[in-house]
């Protein structure tokens, strides 16, 4: 698993740094590369690439971690 795990990031960050280098979306680079591209899949790379995906939840974590300890609640 750690290996698999390894590899991945390896392969993402190399992924990122093509795409500042060219100026191009992370999702545009990680679709040209087969070792991501296929086993995820053009769908599932949209989605794990779309910041609302990743972003938007934040809130909801903080509240999720904060709430028992103080009754405070972030707005969204």
């Amino acid at each position: 698993m750690r290996n698999t795990r390894v590899c991945g990031r390896k392969l993402v960050y190399a992924a990122c740094r093509r795409a500042v280098e060219a100026g191009k979306p992370l999702f545009d680079v990680l679709v040209e590369t087969q070792d991501v591209a296929v086993p995820l899949g053009r769908e599932r790379l949209r989605y794990l690439t779309d910041p609302e995906n990743y972003l938007g939840s934040a809130s909801q974590m903080v509240n999720r971690i904060l709430q028992p300890a103080s009754g405070v609640v972030l707005e969204k």
